[in-house]
């Protein structure tokens, strides 16, 4: 039976011992105002399937001791377009910058704010009620007859006991029929439940097939099937803008542009509440149809902007990211295929310097995927990890035309790597400009006490210092010690005069960029 409670004022409960609760269907709070819980004890929560928290301004974790995030597959923090995420293949910072000891300082969250329950008011001490007196009341002739059953009223006694127990018989009935009902309830439930459709959007609904997939009842679709599910997927990413047909083929073409919507798509909750996309697989699984469904009715668009110009400024190491290539389709320094520089100590390169020579296939693979690249074409080029010289070049004849990656993944490829290439330039820099190094490197009325510090360079010499290093130059003292003398005009003119520096001036542009002609 249901009950229905309500209360027009306040409601304060006091128990004094356990509370024990179970609910076997659904529980649902709505709470118009503020909510306070306060625990003496642990909080302890077992959840089967999701959690999520939404709040309109802030959430604030605080401990006194620790805070451990641990999670089997990933852990990401996003905030203001960059974000860490901690992955099988690693840990990886993206962002306009990398801050290292630097930055500002750290953000604070707000204190808690709650109030404590309040307890129920006591009940009143009520007094005994005063003991009842007896009456003196004796039995008479006259009040003993009264309840005497004479012959003529005994038919109709007999006929009222008759009708009291067909009412009870009735009632007997009832409390069966009941209970079957009860036991039958359950089984309707989950007959109607499984007719109920969980897909809402105009374009998937209509199908029974997708409908068994959204409750796991049907087999995933995948590059190779075809068919109308297929084109009704297709025809799902083409409303939200991707590009392709649906001519119920699942391609390569589908398998990008699913991989895409998984990578791009946040889950609202909204029409689904409890799912997930799953990996990034290019398959559409249950969580990923459940997504496409959703993203429908919440007229969710893909921005793509894979291509845009934008992604060819870096914000460090634009020197660097220019020097290792082109944008121009076609010519022989274009960097969005992979490439052999064509010497016997490079490797295959793709992008603005990636280098796959000293690199393992899992490394190579797990770099180019969390940058974007699709994971047909990071199979492809992963596949060169560790050739150099010959080997390279005849990889990279052999499979240039299937690996071009985007503007977007090649610039997060190179966010990647760089970091890397300012330690390497730091290193190099303290190795060479030692006492001892900086007399090795003989040069007129320059001392040892001239040295300025990495960190108080200029940001412009640094640039040419990390790449010096990117391309090599890392084996003798000179081009470390004229930079350490921090002065963009002699350190432009050492370039300008060395044989070897010069020749890739045409390039590179290293004294424009110091002199201020870049």
């Amino acid at each position: 039976h249901d009950q229905h409670l309500t209360v027009d004022n306040d409601q304060f409960t006091h128990v004094k011992h356990n509370h024990h609760l179970t609910v076997e269907g659904e529980s649902r709070d709505n709470i118009t105002k503020d909510n306070s819980v306060e625990i003496s004890g642990s909080v302890q929560h077992k959840v089967a399937k999701l959690t999520a928290i939404q709040t309109g301004r802030e959430i604030s974790l605080k401990a006194g001791a620790k805070i451990v995030v641990e999670a089997g597959a990933e852990v990401t923090l996003k905030a203001g377009g960059s974000f860490v995420k901690v992955d099988a293949g690693g840990v990886h910072i993206v962002g306009p910058a990398i801050n290292l000891n630097a930055g500002g300082s750290a953000g604070s969250g707000s204190a808690y704010g709650g109030q404590s329950a309040m307890l129920a008011t006591p009940l009143l001490d009520m007094k005994a009620p005063a003991e009842l007196q007896a009456s003196a009341i004796s039995a008479t002739m006259q009040s003993g007859q009264a309840n005497v059953i004479t012959h003529f009223e005994a038919a109709a006694v007999q006929s009222a006991a008759q009708k009291s127990s067909a009412s009870s018989e009735k009632q007997s009935e009832a409390k069966v029929a009941e209970k079957s009902a009860q036991e039958e309830s359950p089984k309707e439930d989950a007959q109607n439940e499984d007719k109920v459709s969980l897909l809402q959007s105009d374009v998937l609904k209509p199908s029974e097939e997708l409908e068994k997939l959204a409750k796991k009842q049907a087999s995933a679709f995948r590059k190779g099937n075809n068919g109308e599910e297929v084109s009704l997927i297709q025809q799902a990413l083409i409303k939200m803008k991707f590009d392709l047909q649906a001519d119920g083929d699942f391609g390569n073409k589908t398998k990008t542009a699913i991989e895409q919507f998984q990578k791009s798509y946040q889950p609202s909750h909204q029409t689904h509440p409890s799912y997930s996309i799953g990996p990034v697989d290019g398959i559409v699984g249950q969580g990923t149809l459940l997504g496409l469904d959703e993203a429908l009715m919440d007229g969710w668009v893909y921005e793509n902007d894979e291509m845009d110009l934008k992604w060819l400024t870096v914000p460090k190491g634009q020197l660097t990211f220019d020097a290792e290539g082109n944008d121009v389709e076609g010519n022989l320094y274009f960097s969005r295929v992979i490439h052999w520089p064509g010497n016997a100590k490079s490797g295959v390169t793709i992008g603005r310097g990636y280098d796959l020579g000293e690199r393992n296939e899992t490394e190579v693979y797990n770099d180019l995927f969390s940058s974007g690249v699709t994971h047909d074409i990071a199979v492809i080029i992963s596949k060169g990890a560790g050739l150099k010289g010959i080997d390279a070049d005849v990889y990279v004849k052999a499979n240039k035309y299937k690996t071009e990656i985007t503007r977007k993944s090649q610039h997060n490829l190179f966010l990647k790597i760089y970091p890397g290439y300012i330690k390497r330039a730091r290193d190099n820099y303290e190795k060479w400009t030692t006492e001892p190094n900086v007399s090795l490197a003989n040069i007129s009325n320059v001392n040892y006490v001239d040295k300025v510090q990495w960190g108080k360079l200029d940001s412009e010499i640094q640039d040419v210092i990390v790449d010096l290093v990117y391309q090599g130059f890392t084996k003798g003292p000179r081009p470390m010690v004229y930079g350490m003398l921090n002065d963009k005009n002699i350190f432009a003119d050492y370039i300008s005069a060395n044989t070897t520096l010069n020749q890739y001036e045409k390039g590179r542009r290293r004294a424009d960029y110091l002199r201020g002609n870049y």
